[in-house]
This record gives structure tokens, sequence and C-alpha cells, in this order.
């Protein structure tokens, strides 16, 4: 019976990009260690040999070359020289793309992978290693037991009988590469068969006619560790072959003559060994623990499984539905307490019906979450490749690699996480050749730090290099008409202005910056999850940037208020205090600019009546009229705060806080600035999620001719 291999090509790609990950994280991290190139070995032999098995023959062919340069750098014939090095880490960012190109059934620039195997071709060729060799190495390190088996009868032996079949040349799988594995586990002694060979005429150069026996000497007693490893070193090949693994115990009569009657032992046939339940060899009795052939069955105790993002999605909207189901039920009780109706077993389900209702919540959530690792692993190698566009030296420190993060919130937060970071590298720190001058370290840091805040993510990227230069900024700033000469603004408000589009202190533009895209994108990014930027720098010593997310955007902490007879919902981390302000300490600019006093400052006011279109009667007047009609009246007034930027928003009244369903407008409408969703309340009502930046931005846009800080001065 066929298997259809289709099926597991999903896997098969989820592997090889983990393979490539831990390719990748060790060629950064390369050291001459037999463990480390081992292990990039067996990484891009597992990606070679799955690719061959699944029909991607261009994968294959590409990956053996790399593979090739691996083996020489594993028998101590390649040099890791930093040209090698970049030259495999070009080669995993190939493979990349190829994987991805076989995954969306799109075609990958035929001259570059050219390119690209040419100049691996080029690195073989240079050292003048040719598969001859290394067949001939692999012998000379296979033959014979070695003298110091004699000494010992703790060992172990291992009868392998490994016959593939005539196409397995065809998969990009050698069989030499498999024995090279069998030796980093035991000492191996080689037997072929060549009874198979066809006649000269029938002979095809891509196909293999021989089969061998094996014997491996261990001197490890875990039967089971062994076993493991050895399946592992032929696990691309099982439906490639005939394969049988026999353990034995070495006895002092093996031991004594360890050579003897090598032939005959080796001409077991696959047959024979599964006739009988054991084996006799030079008069030894073995017995035959393990047999493993191309049809037989494994099972294997299953600890996780792969489930598609659009069912959790479907598993959270079906519980964001129970936790509205449950506030409407919540209510209803309310509303028979209040009327006098009391009935204890329906208070008791209801409490009952809460706590699973959360517990289901916050356990899908879990589900959901991911290390944020995923997000830092890319960032080592963007840390090589810009140092050495750019001829500096850093390195990268990063903790907090396990806090953990919605897998939606991590995709979308990885592209500001990467500008922050070139921007780091690139404006940050100093040439080796400034460090020094500067009393420092000719190698800058670079520190990754993320952890858990208040229902929140932080992630706080920090940097030893020369910091913000205000006064340079803000001569730019002038320069680029973003704010007039006469301007005052203080440090916050200047450290604001790298986030503005279009704006760049770099004199020339470069393949890195220049352009002055970049921050504005982080900062809209940023807000657009409903999080916060931050800057803390020192001149001299260098600049920290802070992100603050959400945990998840499919639920959020929010305060419920009320403008008029509508209720809307402010996200929490947007709010910074709630205050009294009478009339009469409102001071007002033209006729839509008002101001309060807030610690020392002042900030705008925004009438969220007039801002959001209430249907009350009290919308239909001027905004100036709202704020200044009554100078007894007091007015309540929420701090917010997005982007460095505190606004107060006017309301009527404060209700309670708690969670949100978050429920995007774009799928049933569109994006509307100002908001970031929906969510339906307890009553079956809708309310929508008010979104700080937004206003902001809207207010801003209405008002192009806001008064700068010279005129704000004047309200003192």
């Amino acid at each position: 019976m066929s298997i259809d291999l289709s099926q597991f090509v999903g896997e098969f790609l989820e592997e090889s990009k983990e393979g490539l990950d831990l390719m990748e994280t060790n060629l950064l991290n390369f050291s001459d260690e037999s463990e480390i190139v081992d292990s990039i070995f067996r990484a891009a032999h597992s990606i070679k040999g799955g690719a061959g098995t699944f029909g991607f023959s261009e994968i294959a062919k590409f990956t053996h070359g790399i593979e090739t340069i691996l083996d020489e750098m594993r028998e101590d014939c390649q040099f890791a020289s930093t040209d090698v090095i970049n030259l495999l880490l070009e080669s995993v960012d190939m493979i990349r793309l190829m994987l991805a190109a076989t995954q969306e059934n799109a075609i990958v620039d035929q001259l570059v992978v050219g390119q690209l195997s040419a100049r691996i071709a080029d690195v073989i060729d240079n050292n003048a290693i040719s598969m001859t060799g290394l067949y001939e190495d692999a012998t000379d390190k296979i033959e014979g037991i070695p003298g110091c088996l004699t000494n010992s009868h703790d060992e172990e032996y291992w009868l392998i009988t490994f016959k593939p079949s005539v196409d397995m040349l065809k998969s990009g799988n050698e069989p030499v590469h498999l024995f090279q594995a069998l030796t980093d586990i035991g000492q191996l002694s080689v037997e072929p068969f060549v009874d198979n060979l066809p006649a000269l005429e029938e002979f095809d150069g891509e196909c293999i006619y021989i089969y061998w026996c094996l014997k491996l000497w261990v001197k490890s007693s875990d039967r089971e560790k062994i076993s493991q490893d050895i399946q592992e070193v032929f696990e691309w090949v099982e439906d490639l072959c005939e394969l049988t693994i026999t353990p034995a115990k070495i006895t002092e009569e093996l031991i004594s003559s360890p050579t003897e009657d090598i032939a005959s032992e080796s001409s077991i046939q696959q047959g024979e060994l599964e006739k009988d339940h054991s084996l006799v060899l030079n008069d030894y009795q073995v017995d035959q623990k393990k047999i493993i052939k191309n049809n037989q069955t494994q099972t294997t105790d299953i600890s996780s499984v792969r489930v598609d993002t659009e069912k959790l999605d479907e598993l959270m909207n079906r519980v964001g539905e129970l936790v509205v189901t449950h506030s409407m039920l919540a209510q209803v009780l309310d509303g028979l307490v209040q009327e006098g109706h009391q009935d204890q077993r329906l208070e008791q389900g209801i409490l009952q019906l809460e706590s699973n209702t959360r517990d289901l919540q916050e356990g899908v959530m879990r589900m959901r979450m991911l290390p944020i690792s995923f997000v830092f692993n890319r960032f080592p190698r963007l840390v090589h490749d810009i140092c050495s566009n750019l001829g500096k030296k850093a390195q990268l420190a990063i903790t907090g690699a396990q806090t953990e993060i919605d897998k939606t919130v991590m995709e979308k937060i990885g592209d500001p996480l990467t500008h922050l970071i070139r921007n780091a590298l690139d404006h940050g720190l100093e040439s080796p050749q400034e460090r020094i001058k500067c009393g420092k370290s000719e190698i800058g840091t670079i520190a990754l730090n993320a952890y858990h805040q208040n229902g929140f993510v932080v992630i706080d990227i920090i940097d030893d290099g020369r910091g913000l230069n205000l006064k340079k900024i803000q001569q730019k700033a002038i320069s680029n008409g973003l704010i007039n000469q006469d301007q005052m603004l203080n440090d916050e408000e200047t450290k604001a202005l790298i986030f503005k589009a279009g704006f760049s202190t770099v004199d020339e533009v470069s393949e890195l910056s220049g352009r002055g895209v970049g921050m504005d994108v982080v900062l809209r990014n940023v807000e657009s999850l409903g999080g916060q930027v931050s800057v803390h720098s020192v001149e001299g010593e260098g600049a920290s940037f802070r992100v603050k997310v959400p945990l998840t955007l499919a639920i959020i902490e929010g305060q419920m208020i009320y403008v008029g007879s509508d209720i809307y919902v402010l996200p929490l981390i947007s709010i910074t205090e709630t205050v009294f302000i009478k009339a009469t300490e409102i001071k007002s600019l033209g006729n839509y600019s008002h101001f309060m006093k807030y610690r020392e400052e002042y900030i705008h006011l925004l009438d969220l009546k007039e801002l959001c279109k209430s249907s009350t009667e009290y919308a239909k007047t001027t905004q100036k009229k709202n704020l200044l009609a009554d100078n007894t009246t007091s007015l309540l007034v929420i701090v917010a705060e997005s982007g460095g930027k505190k606004v107060g928003l006017v309301i009527d009244h404060l209700a309670g806080q708690q969670q949100f369903v978050v429920k995007p407008l774009e799928t049933n409408f569109r994006k509307v600035q100002g908001l970031v969703g929906g969510t339906i309340l307890g009553d079956g009502n809708v309310a929508l999620i008010l979104d700080v930046a937004g206003l902001i931005a809207k207010d801003e846009y209405r008002n192009s001719d806001l008064p700068n800080n010279s005129d704000i001065a004047l309200l003192n």
C-alpha cells in the first residue's frame, strides 16, 4: 500500500524551519567544538533527506553542497573562516526562501540560487575534497575494531543490516554519510555485498546495487538510548531501505578474537533474521531485541500537537461569546435581586459559571501564547549582518526570552522591534574607534529584555551608545519644517520628534537609514496594538526604548465611561489619572483649542461629546459653549497618554472596570480612526472601544492650526 506523503509536508516544513533556526544560531556563535559542528551538520542532513523524500529535489541538491562543507569541517578538512561562516549563513537564508516558495507554490530566482551554489562549489573545490576522497576517508575511519576493545568486557555489540533501495541516491541520501554518523556513536566495521550488481550495460550510476552488514561497538550500557541514536541516523531513509538493528553483549570469546569469521557473520540475510527470535554469532546467542522494517508501524508517546491558528481563533471567539452570555445572566440576576427576588441556586450557578468561564478563557489564552523568543531569535543574525555592513562591533544580550505573548501580538511586534534594533546599531552605537576615544569598550552592547507587568508585556531595547543629541534633533526639526524657529520644546517633546514621519538626523542617505522612515512606523504599529513607546536617553551614555503592548488583542482591560447617553470603553493602558476641574480653570486659544493645567504643564482638552458626535442634545452646541457654558460647573476629565502626548478627555460619568472581548470593526465594516473596535456588554448593547492615539490624531487634523508651545506659554 502506497503512502500519501503530501500529508506530512507541513510537518516537514515546520521542522526544517526549526532546523534552520538551529543552524543559524550555532553559526552565529560558532566554535570549533565538535558538538556545535555536528549539530549544524545533522540539521542540514535532516533538511536534505526530508527534501529528497518529499520530492523537493532543488532543495536537496542545494543543501547537499552545504552538507559537504559541514562534513569537511567535521573532518578538520575545512577551516571555518569568516567567509565560510557568512557563506553558510547566506545558504541558510536561501533554504528559507526555497522552503517558503515550496509552501506558497512560488518560484525562487534560479540565477541567485545558481550563483550561491557556484560559490559553495568553489569552497569545496578549493579544499580539493572530492566525493571519492570522502569515501576513502570514511573507509579509513571505520575499518576494523580498535585494539582498545580488547581491554574491556563492558563493550556493547550491535549488528546492523542495511539494504538501501536502488533509488536512494536520487532522494539526496548517501550511505557514506550515514556510516560516518554511526562513527559518532561508536567504532564501526563495514562489510559490503555486491551480489546484486547488474551487467555493465544495465548499470546506472545514480543507483545503489550493494548492501552492507555493519558492526557497531559502543561503551554505553544504555541500550534504549543507543537504539534511539542509531534509529535517528536512519530516520530519513526508513522508507527507502530494509534495515535491522540487533544488540548483543560482547563476551570473553568475542573480545579475544574480535575479527574472527566476520564474513560469515556479515552474510546473515534479512530473511534469516526474521525467521528466528535469536541469532548465533560465533557460538554466542544474541537476543533479537529490535527489528525495524520499512513497513513496520512505530508507536510513540505524543506530548504535543500542532493546531492551526484559525482553530484557536475560532475557539477564542466562542469563549468570548460565553463571556458575553455570562455578563447577560449576571445582569439579569442583579435585576431580580433589586426587585426582591432571590434564588440561592441561581446565584451559585452564575458564580460557578463565572469561575469556569474565566478558567476556560485563561486556558484558551495560554494555548495562544508563545515565548517571545520566536521573535528574539531573529535578532542575533540581524546584529551580525548590520555590524558587518557598518564596520561596527556589537553584542546582543537577551533576557526574558521565555516571556509569553499572544501569537497575534507577536506577529505584529516583530517589525517595530527590528526597526528599533537597526536604529540602535546605526544611530546609537559608535564606531570602534569612537568608542575607544570615549573610554568605552570597542564592542558595544544592545540589551533586549522582556517581562510581564500588570497584564502587559514590556520590552526594553537598551544600547550603551551615544544617546540622543536633543539640540541636533531640534535643529533638524526646524530645518525640515516640523517646528518653528521660536518654538520651545521640553526634553520629552524633543524626543517625540524622532517618531515624526520623514524625520532623520542622518546627513547622508544610506542603505540602512536617512530617509526618515522607520521610527514613525514603530510608533504607528505599536499604537495599533493598543501599546505605547517611551524613550529615555543620557547623551554620551546610551538610550533606552520601552515598548509596552497588551498580552493579547482578543481581550482588554478597560474602563467604561458615559458620554451623554452613550457608553464607551477606554483601555486602561492609556489612562493616567482621573480629575475634576472647574470651567474657570480652562484656558482657551481660539474657538476650539482648550487647555487645562496638569502637573506644571498645559495639556489639550478633548470634548468627547463633540469629537464622537454624541446623539444627545448637548452635542449640538459648540465645543466652546460645552466647556465654558457654566463657570460653576465641575468637569470630569480623564488624563490619557499616547505617544508621549497627554490629553484630557472630558466625559460625563465613570462606570466599572472589567475585561472586554474585542470585536474588530474591519470584519463587517471598516477601520474607523479613534476606535479600536467594539464589544458586547452584559445587557446585549454594543460599546465602542476608544483609541487615544487615533483621537489625538483626529483632533490634530481638525485643528491643524493648534498653537505651539510659545503660544501656550502665554496662558500663564
